[in-house]
């Protein structure tokens, strides 16, 4: 509980070195399971993305069927730009369970990163279907439906995104991070 704490306090170091000291204690499947995971996820928070690709594919070694585990490690292989690597394992996670939102809007962004913003649209969109509330999904889609100048779902997806919660500015962001705005949605989002 410690080392989780440490995460979630953003101090990864000593939750990375507390689970460390953990690992060799773990009986059960799920122990072993949560603190790879953990491990993996503190590596990553201090940007030791080789060292949560390690920590990931160990887990994934034993329990291969870990769809969390397999969305965790493309995230890695994104931040090691190896985009290659991160598609095969969001499509792994995917696969594992299909109700993972999180591996679908993962690849919505890679694919919106790599110019592909038909791609985008359709995982985002899928990322929607199992969680209708994922405001990050719903940004995505903006911004690729943006990027294509498709302007009513562009509109229609940034007023979902507005009305869900989220902010006109971090939604700009977005949608100009992937080179792209419609004058329409520009004056929707001043409003």
């Amino acid at each position: 509980l410690e080392a989780i704490h440490q995460f979630q306090i953003r101090a990864y170091s000593k939750s990375e070195a507390q689970l460390l000291e953990l690992l060799p204690d773990c009986r059960s499947k799920e122990e072993y399971s949560a603190v790879k995971l953990f491990l993996g996820a503190a590596c990553s928070k201090q940007e030791k993305y080789q060292d949560a690709v390690k920590w990931y594919q160990s887990l994934l070694e034993r329990e291969p069927d870990y769809s969390i585990a397999w969305s965790n490690l493309g995230n890695a292989y994104r931040k090691l730009a190896q985009p290659q690597e991160a598609k095969l394992a969001f499509e792994q996670a995917v696969a594992c369970d299909q109700s993972n939102s999180y591996a679908y809007s993962n690849l919505a962004e890679l694919y919106l990163q790599q110019g592909q913003p038909e791609q985008a649209l359709e995982w985002g969109k899928r990322a929607l279907a199992y969680d209708n509330t994922y405001l990050y999904a719903m940004k995505l889609v903006a911004a690729a439906a943006s990027v294509l100048s498709d302007s009513a779902q562009a509109e229609a997806y940034s007023r979902m995104f507005l009305e869900a919660g989220g902010s006109s500015g971090e939604l700009q962001r977005s949608i100009a991070q992937f080179g792209a705005s419609s004058e329409s949605l520009k004056e929707m989002l001043d409003k």
